[in-house]
């Protein structure tokens, strides 16, 4: 009978590569199609996609079909075996597919002895499929069935489907490579990927390890902070205090210095000063002089406090801030920090010592880090 080819099901299929369909088509042009395509009465394809394929290249619409009652799936299956053996050596891709639709059988006939007490004898019943496993009988017979020869391998075959690369598998599929040198190489790339995982997630580790230390570093520096912080105003309002009244000192000593030095240079220049009296202006002078010096010192030392104070404020937020960042980029933030201190006043020393502790363990993890993975020399520099 003769049916549209649009109309025929063609599900999925052992045969993946049809050979050279052009020629195909020249003979049925030329010669008729002889052998027609078998179909199931619903119109199911069973055998002849290659014939298929060449009557739709050729603009058919409709096609000469031999329809035939398939009583089960491995009826079916074992016709478009049948049919493609003999014509063209399945491909390495073509025999796992066979394979798997072998199995599939199996399944199919362990469902039914299951369900056998529950419907009549010989009728198919797709219930749900239970958990299947094949046994080494089993598996040994759908492995000669399937070409692979051995049931141990099959098993290699399995895994190369299923963890092999295109590569791989399209030199199996053109016989360049055997299975067990197919199973080698899949082996050394999976030891090479799980040596390069273990790497991987070793960086990881111990960049979280750095960011960890960082974290507790910044942390404890806040508490050292907040612990401090009133200590400290204290200690600067009283500083301050004692800063204003030395000051205020210094400044009338200075002024009673000038006005004294002042009327001495005047008696000098008239004449009545005996060598005593002379010999003071000089001392006085020098006595000015060192408390002008003291007065210049302290200024300078309050303003390099206030500087040196904003430059460490700045690197606890540097450090808060690579907290944030993932932390395979940490050690290269960590390298953009600037470490140096100079000149440290004595009430910041236990947040130097804090950070400097930091800064050594940072410096050890990123050594190991290099010497493991070659990374460039790290920038971190010493508190100085």
């Amino acid at each position: 009978m003769k049916v549209k080819i649009d109309k025929i099901i063609i599900a999925d299929r052992i045969r993946k590569e049809f050979g050279n369909i052009e020629e195909l088509a020249k003979d049925i042009q030329e010669n008729g199609l002889i052998n027609p395509p078998v179909v199931t009465p619903e119109l199911v394809l069973i055998a002849g996609e290659r014939r298929i394929r060449a009557c739709k290249s050729l603009g058919l619409t409709e096609v000469e079909v031999r329809v035939m009652t398939v009583s089960d799936y491995e009826h079916q299956l074992r016709l478009e075996i049948s049919e493609n053996e003999n014509r063209k050596e399945f491909s390495f891709s073509e025999k796992i597919e066979w394979a798997k639709r072998l199995e599939e059988v199996e399944k199919i006939k362990l469902q039914e002895r299951k369900a056998h007490g529950r419907t009549a004898p010989g009728k198919s019943t797709l219930v749900e499929m239970v958990p299947f496993e094949l046994n080494g009988k089993t598996r040994d017979k759908v492995a000669k069935e399937a070409g692979f020869g051995s049931g141990k391998t099959y098993e290699k075959a399995k895994l190369i489907a299923e963890y092999g690369s295109s590569n791989i598998i399209e030199q199996l599929d053109s016989g360049d490579i055997t299975i067990s040198k197919a199973f080698q190489m899949i082996k050394e790339a999976e030891a090479k990927r799980d040596e390069a995982i273990w790497i991987s997630e070793q960086a990881k580790k111990e960049a979280e390890e750095a960011k960890a230390q960082a974290e507790l570093t910044l942390k404890l520096l806040k508490e050292e902070e907040e612990k401090r912080n009133r200590e400290k105003q204290e200690l600067l309002n009283k500083q301050e205090e004692e800063h204003k009244q030395r000051e205020q000192i210094r400044n009338r000593e200075i002024v009673d210095l000038k006005k004294r030095i002042d009327e001495l240079e005047k008696r000098e220049s008239e004449k009545i000063l005996d060598p005593e009296q002379t010999k003071q202006i000089s001392l006085l002078q020098k006595k000015l002089e060192k408390l002008q010096n003291e007065k210049t010192s302290e200024e300078k030392t309050r303003d390099h406090c206030r500087i040196f104070r904003q430059n460490m404020e700045k690197k606890i937020r540097d450090l808060n801030v690579l907290t944030q960042i993932p932390p395979e980029k940490f050690f290269e933030g960590l390298d953009n920090i600037e470490w140096q201190f100079y000149g440290i006043p004595m009430f910041y020393e236990n947040d130097i010592k804090c950070i400097q502790n930091a800064i050594d363990y940072m410096t050890s993890l990123k050594k190991s880090w290099e010497e493991r993975f070659g990374q460039q020399k790290t920038g971190i520099r010493r508190v100085k």
